[in-house]
């Protein structure tokens, strides 16, 4: 009997997906740009919306990290001499309705074995959605920076 898939959009961050998330980080990235669990759940303190998970079965396929970031630390990281790694706590915002935001793009990562285009759809439909739901509370975002690898 054939294993039913059950792909999974998840926005609410848990120790286990963000494990994961570190697992599948040291799977693509090298140095600095690994997470590291701890400043996952620094981050997570100051605001739990910053991700968007894809899970198949309960395994983490790919997950998207976004996050409101203050004025100064936009500037600092268009100047490309700041890194996402280095982003301090204060540096990190909250969505709030009615206030126009500037938000970091931190992370869009998806399983080798997944990049086949279904899961990097549904993770990125995944995200849309939150995008939208977003909107729909108020939060206003008017810039968008990255500092993906």
């Amino acid at each position: 009997m054939k294993k039913e898939r059950n792909w999974q959009i998840h926005y609410k961050a848990t120790d286990d997906l963000i494990a994961q998330a570190v697992e599948l980080d040291a799977m693509v990235y090298e140095g600095d740009d690994v997470g590291q669990v701890e400043k996952c759940k620094q981050w997570l303190e100051v605001n739990d919306q910053l991700y968007t998970f894809l899970t198949l079965n309960d395994k983490l396929i790919g997950y998207i990290n976004f996050m409101p970031i203050t004025d100064e630390c936009y500037a600092k990281i268009k100047t490309g001499k700041y890194k996402d790694f280095q982003l301090k706590m204060d540096e990190i915002t909250k969505f709030v309705s009615g206030k126009e935001h500037k938000c970091l793009f931190v992370s869009l990562v998806v399983r080798q074995e997944f990049r086949d285009g279904i899961a990097v759809q549904r993770l990125w439909n995944g995200f849309k959605s939150k995008l939208e739901i977003l909107k729909s509370k108020g939060v206003i975002i008017t810039d968008v920076i990255t500092d993906c690898v």
